[in-house]
């Protein structure tokens, strides 16, 4: 051996301790002398010899002491102890193996075969610290992958396993454990299946791995994967089985996440698009191969838009949310449309995205049991929300498509449930739809228009109509509203309640709505080259571009570029586009004021504008919507209401406007209420530019309003 081992030899007997020093010295081993228990343990702790020749009488602290000393300590109970004894002390080489000797030389000593058997121990030891070393090192190795292993002898039912094992299983290491100590851990649901992964190892000798669930004293599950083969036979039958055992619950929980992110909404917590779609292409595998129906139900919420502009993203999401939670528990406990087959498909509730829900509804009785459901869903839907103390309502429009009559693909029946959908929203919202080709005629209609409509402005197929607003102190014509109207090559003249909503759909409002403002300026200049000066011109503004964050440097940039006085400018806009974002609005009304631009609340009545909001919007006038209009002066309420509207406008020093006056009894209703302006068909239809200079030249000279339109209606 090396000389860098160090060997104690520790002996009162001054002689013993020379030559056993000579003799070990002689093999290159380096030697260190203690003539006593005490002296042996000090010179233990300052050397750490690799082995230590320990007589067992001494006078201080004898040999069997000093050993279990050194066996008690985590540094020193792994270096290897020879004890020395007499040849006739059997029962000191009992006590000394007892104490922890690692061997024993009987005296008198044959020196020569003292140092081969110091020789074999320390090789001994060393083989024995290699193995500790990697043992510690596969026990870490085990802990950081979370893995144990185990043994079980069946005939003895006695199971050893690694700490990591018994961590796993929630068990104290060193526990004694047998099969059914182990069965315990193991939720009921999943014992089944492990025993009998055991019965096929035993009687076939058929290597299993398993996946289930552990339980903790503390009640905490724990997902592990399990392996086991045979290890040792008794003829033909399984004697020994050796397993791996891991605890796989965060790579589980991962998955999960995963999986969550990729098939689940965020929002709502439903399946998603893809999610819809996988299971959709199960269940129509499925019923055709059954010869069974079922229906899938595209839901659309009605004037969701308008929640999200007028009461923020946050409202609109928590009502999203609120929406999803009804859905789920109207569909849990739903068994209308449920046949008795055991191994029926489950219903599937998903949100497609934005305001769009889908139900896939399977193996159903009759076509109208998808009706019910609808129906039920249509009255869950309908009720008030209540959030952060503020009531929210939607409706819902539905459309069904049925399998294998409305299609046999998964494209096909989203598509043509989508379809029914629309035209439920186009017949009056709030209702439900089935799905017929005429309505698939519509919506190519509809995909034709769209495409036309990213065509006309290049093709200067829009064009301006022009309605007047009589000022009803002076009876003159004041002001104009530009409106817009497409003249499509083939349909003709186009009324905007066909393509604005289109337009603001696919993004295209931006775009027409500054062709609109910069052709209605442009007009305005020609009419003051004719003559015709009026204090202002109209225009609507989309709340899409009134949320536009350039707005106000994109209108600067028309009024400099048509050189139109910006205070013959009024921009016309919607409450619910005020009410997106109150504070940026007001911010940009401010700036648009800023420039010397009038700006008016369009449609006022029918929003969500109160009287507090009113004070705060740096507004000029109030439109009175035509809803409040068409009924006077016959209809008490509307009156009432209309009269409130101006006084308390006039209280805000801001002027009113009345929209949708038809009739003379209207106007003059309208007159003595105190109302400064009205436009509508009593005074004129909205009419091309050229014909404005004849209207106002033929209107002036007539003595009044009313008389001239009595002669002049046009429908």
């Amino acid at each position: 051996m090396s000389a860098t081992h160090n060997i104690l030899v520790v002996d009162d007997d001054s002689m013993m301790r020379l030559l056993a020093s000579q003799a070990l010295d002689a093999s290159g081993y380096e030697v260190t002398e203690a003539g006593g228990g005490k002296e042996a343990l000090d010179c233990v702790a300052r050397k750490k010899p690799h082995l230590i020749l320990l007589d067992v009488t001494m006078p201080d602290f004898d040999g069997f002491a000093v050993c279990r000393a050194l066996r008690e300590m985590d540094d020193t109970k792994n270096i290897p102890v020879i004890m020395l004894t007499a040849l006739d002390d059997v029962k000191s080489i009992g006590r000394a193996y007892e104490a922890g000797a690692t061997d024993f030389i009987i005296k008198p000593i044959n020196w020569h075969i003292l140092v081969q058997r110091v020789n074999y121990v320390l090789r001994a030891s060393e083989a024995f610290s290699a193995l500790r070393t990697s043992q510690s090192r596969l026990e870490h190795a085990q802990r950081i992958a979370h893995l144990g292993h185990w043994e079980w002898d069946i005939e003895r039912d006695l199971i050893q396993g690694s700490d990591e094992a018994y961590r796993i299983f929630g068990i104290e290491p060193g526990t004694p454990l047998d099969s059914a100590r182990v069965s315990n851990t193991i939720p009921a649901e999943d014992v089944e299946r492990i025993a009998g992964g055991m019965r096929q190892l035993i009687k076939h000798g058929v290597s299993f791995s398993l996946e289930h669930r552990v339980q903790h004293s503390n009640g905490e599950y724990r997902v592990v994967q399990q392996q086991a083969e045979v290890f040792a036979f008794t003829g033909a039958r399984a004697k020994q089985i050796i397993g791996t055992v891991r605890d796989i619950t965060v790579e589980k929980q991962t998955e999960e996440h995963i999986r969550r992110l990729a098939f689940f909404d965020s929002l709502t917590g439903l399946p998603n698009r893809r999610m819809f779609q996988e299971r959709l292409t199960n269940a129509l595998a499925l019923a055709g191969r059954r010869e069974k129906q079922i229906a899938v139900l595209f839901l659309d919420l009605d004037r969701f838009k308008r929640i999200n502009d007028t009461l923020g993203h946050a409202i609109g999401d928590a009502f999203l949310a609120e929406i999803a939670a009804r859905l789920k528990t109207l569909m849990r406990r739903s068994d209308t449309v449920a046949s008795n087959s055991e191994d029926r498909e489950e219903d599937l509730i998903a949100r497609l995205g934005g305001d769009e829900f889908t139900v896939l509804l399977t193996d159903f009785k009759h076509t109208l049991d998808a009706a019910k459901v609808a129906q039920r869903i249509l009255s869950e839907i309908q009720r008030p929300v209540v959030i952060n103390g503020r009531e929210v309502i939607s409706g819902v429009s539905i459309g069904i498509a049925l399998y294998p009559e409305d299609g046999r693909d998964v494209d096909t029946i989203i598509k043509n449930a989508d379809t029914a959908m629309f035209h439920a929203k186009s017949s009056g919202r709030g209702r439900y739809q089935y799905y017929s080709a005429e309505m698939n005629a519509s919506a190519v209609a509809k995909l034709a228009l769209e495409s036309d409509l990213r065509h006309a402005i290049a093709r200067s197929e829009f064009l301006l109509h022009y309605q007047p607003k009589l000022d009803l102190a002076t009876n003159r014509i004041v002001s104009v509203e530009a409106l817009v109207r497409w003249q499509h090559p083939k349909r003709g003249l186009v009324q905007p309640g066909e393509f604005i909503e289109l337009a603001e759909e696919t993004g295209m409002i931006m775009e027409l709505g500054a062709y609109v403002i910069t052709q209605a300026c442009l007009q305005f200049k020609q009419w003051q080259a004719m003559g015709i000066d009026l204090e202002s011109i109209a225009v609507n503004l989309s709340p899409v571009q009134f949320r536009r964050d350039d707005l106000v440097e994109h209108i600067a940039e028309i009024l400099d570029s048509t050189g139109v006085p910006p205070n013959r400018l009024e921009l016309e806009i919607t409450e619910g586009a005020v009410m997106h974002n109150e504070e940026k609005s007001i911010e940009t009304m401010k700036r648009l004021k800023a420039l010397g631009i009038s700006l008016s609340m369009d449609d006022f009545g029918v929003g969500y504008s109160s009287l507090s909001h009113l004070t705060r919007f740096p507004i000029d006038r109030l439109k009175i919507d035509q809803s409040f209009i068409s009924d006077l002066p016959q209809n008490q309420e509307k009156a009432a209401v209309v009269r409130a509207i101006v006084a308390m406008a006039h209280s805000l020093n801001l002027a009113t406007v009345a929209e949708g006056v038809e009739t003379a009894e209207q106007e003059r209703f309208m007159k003595a209420v105190g109302c400064d302006q009205f436009q509508g068909y009593f005074l004129s239809r909205p009419i091309p530019a050229q014909e404005l200079k004849a209207l106002i030249e033929k209107f002036h000279k007539l003595p009044a309003p009313s008389s001239f339109a009595r002669n002049l209606v046009v429908g």
